[in-house]
């Protein structure tokens, strides 16, 4: 199969039907820093559960961690195998972390959602899936990213691509500000072991901004 296939829901139902328990794409380090990135952009606590939107979460821990530490959360996946997994996992720890995310079978780059509805959005390893199919994948996800925050949210990427080129996509989108890409390093034995976070700003559509100028 060409890259083509990881933007297909066949490829990623057939996957999960092989195994669908819990995996982590990326190396712990990653998914730490994507949450430390998380707690800098959109503080929760005091009363405040900011609303985060993950993008591809797979059977990945990182929605129930994210909503362990005080976050609203929807993850998302093309896969209704994953989701599936996923939300059975997420139910049974529930009753030991107090809270769990929501789930919904839905497509990153074409989201069924509302605009500007989240605090923040996160990817931790689809735009890199997509981009195996070709360059405008992580810019069609980006897109939909911005779309999904709010005006003053942010967007939070784990990538194991060269940060330059991730910075090239972010730049793409207009209403995104790229404001920080951190090394987090790896950890061997995982796939793509080394990761950048990389956390960007969102600003009022062009044509808005125009009209307050």
């Amino acid at each position: 199969m060409g890259g083509r296939a990881f933007e297909s829901v066949a490829f990623w139902d057939a996957r999960y039907a092989v195994d669908a328990s819990e995996f982590e794409w990326y190396a712990a380090p990653a998914a730490a820093a994507a949450l430390a990135a998380l707690e800098r952009v959109a503080p929760a606590g005091r009363g405040r559960r900011p609303s985060v939107l993950d993008l591809g979460c797979g059977t990945s821990r990182l929605p129930a961690d994210a909503a362990a530490a005080g976050y609203l959360v929807l993850a998302v996946d093309v896969s209704s195998i994953a989701v599936h997994a996923a939300a059975a996992s997420s139910r049974e720890e529930n009753a030991s972390r107090g809270s769990r995310p929501d789930f919904l079978v839905a497509d990153a780059t074409r989201l069924p959602l509302r605009p500007a509805r989240f605090d923040a959005v996160l990817d931790k390893g689809t735009a890199d899936a997509l981009d195996c199919g070709g360059d405008e994948g992580a810019a069609r996800l980006l897109g939909e990213a911005a779309r999904a925050s709010r005006v003053g949210g942010a967007v939070v990427m784990v990538s194991c691509r060269d940060a330059v080129r991730r910075t090239a996509d972010f730049k793409a989108v207009p209403t995104l500000t790229l404001v920080s890409v951190a090394d987090v390093g790896g950890e061997p034995g995982k796939p793509c072991p080394d990761a950048v976070v990389l956390v960007a700003t969102v600003g009022p559509p062009a044509a808005l901004s125009e009209g307050r100028e």
